[in-house]
């Protein structure tokens, strides 16, 4: 990604808290937390050196209603975060084959009951099959109101929902909402609270990485406090944004799109190369591989964000082995500050621009010297995590997050890890970069 690209993506995990920056001039300093999809990182077996192709595994089975029995059709059946997946048969039946080995979680979803999600190990070749007992959801209790769906301010509400939940970012503009009609927005101008929900997945398409996407809304919530929110969001207000609490939490399920010529597939590819390398998808599987180094990424220790001082640190420090040897613990205390070397930070360069708006600073030699300061600070991509809930996760060989409900709190460049940039977890970018 270029100096002039803005991007950055999801993944993953909850808990987004804000802090106030000690200063606007420093590098990264923006707050704003993506939507992540907070259940576990399913990856697959694809380690950073070159490895041999392993036999493909396959998932099966049924599903049926848990009172009657009676088998459900067009049940969606899928591994979480990819592109893998099936919808059940008028008998109720699914298979997913040509699973990569390694660890998943499955989700089994239709509208009008309760879902499920089972982790999955899958060995190489390995054929699993589930029967799968479907409950009806309970809706809440009392007389069901029936009221307009699109209220007065509903456009303006979704216009808040894409601007955050896509993010700031170039491939953002490039995402369409396929059914916006399912979402139903809260919003408290006294206290700058919003939130939104759907009974239905929300789909969307992404014309720059070339997938259509399904994601099931577990949780969203924006808190703005002393602004506008309607006018720090149409007019993308990074400064203004980095004191917003953000927090949204689902399951994602992708669908490549095919391509329309090969300019378009190239097109793709490199977009999605973008995507990938400095995530936080990219740094999990450098850290078990132990290449951060080499693939760009240097690790220090820092009791919070923007600190002035920092220790730097070494994978031995963080990642521990257990009894299970396809399994380590990643823990550290405070915050662990994370610097990508092979990419600048064009959010960061961004908001320092906001900045300079805002000084309405006219002299041309004080604002070349203002940019090329900006230039220096944001050469790097800088973000911060910080375990909250048990002050460690466990991943695996493929970068995946086995905690359930795995609690972590971004700053800097990855609270920009957006829905716009989110990849398919059986995504190879390849060994080469």
């Amino acid at each position: 990604m270029g100096v002039g690209r803005m991007k950055r993506k999801f993944q993953f995990i909850s808990g987004c808290q804000w802090l106030r920056p000690a200063t606007l001039l420093r590098k990264a300093s923006f707050l704003l937390a993506t939507c992540i999809p907070i259940l576990i990182f399913p990856r697959i077996v694809l380690s950073l050196a070159s490895i041999p192709s392993q036999p493909s595994a396959v998932i099966s089975g049924r599903v049926v209603d848990a009172e009657t029995g009676e088998p459900l059709a067009s049940v969606n059946v899928f591994l979480a975060q990819t592109t893998l997946g099936d919808a059940t048969d008028r008998d109720g039946r699914f298979s997913i084959p040509r699973i990569p080995p390694g660890h998943y979680q499955l989700i089994v979803s239709r509208i009008g009951y309760e879902m499920q999600k089972v982790p999955v190990h899958l060995a190489a070749a390995e054929h699993k099959e589930f029967t799968f007992k479907l409950k009806l959801k309970i809706l809440p209790g009392g007389e069901v109101t029936v009221v307009a769906k699109f209220p007065k301010d509903w456009k303006r509400n979704l216009e808040i929902f894409e601007n955050t939940f896509f993010g700031l970012t170039d491939f953002a503009k490039a995402c369409k909402l396929l059914n916006p009609e399912v979402l139903d927005f809260k919003f408290n101008p006294k206290t700058g609270h919003f939130e939104a929900s759907a009974e239905q997945p929300v789909r969307y398409i992404n014309r720059a990485l070339g997938y259509e996407v399904s994601f099931i809304l577990e949780h969203y919530t924006l808190d703005m406090v002393n602004e506008s929110l309607y006018a720090v969001v149409k007019d993308r207000n990074v400064v203004a944004l980095q004191n917003a609490g953000y927090r949204c939490k689902g399951i994602l399920k992708f669908k490549a799109l095919p391509a329309k010529d090969e300019k378009e597939a190239k097109a793709w590819e490199k977009n999605r190369q973008t995507a990938y390398f400095g995530s936080f998808q990219h740094f999990l599987k450098s850290l078990w591989a132990g290449r951060l180094k080499q693939q760009g990424f240097e690790i220090f220790e820092t009791p919070f964000p923007h600190a002035k001082t920092e220790h730097k640190i070494k994978i031995r420090d963080i990642l521990h082995t257990t009894s299970d040897p396809g399994e380590k613990m990643l823990s550290f205390p405070g915050y662990l500050e994370v610097v990508y070397k092979k990419e600048n930070d064009p959010i960061c360069e961004r908001m320092q621009r906001q900045v300079l708006d805002q000084m309405n600073i006219s002299d041309d030699a004080r604002q070349s010297l203002f940019i090329e300061k900006v230039y220096r600070e944001c050469a790097h991509q800088v973000s911060w995590i910080k375990i909250l809930n048990k002050g460690n996760i466990m991943i695996n060989q493929q970068g995946q997050i086995l905690t359930p409900e795995a609690d972590l709190e971004f700053a800097g460049y990855w609270k920009w890890n957006s829905l716009a940039e989110s990849m398919p977890i059986n995504y190879d970018p390849g060994i080469h970069h």
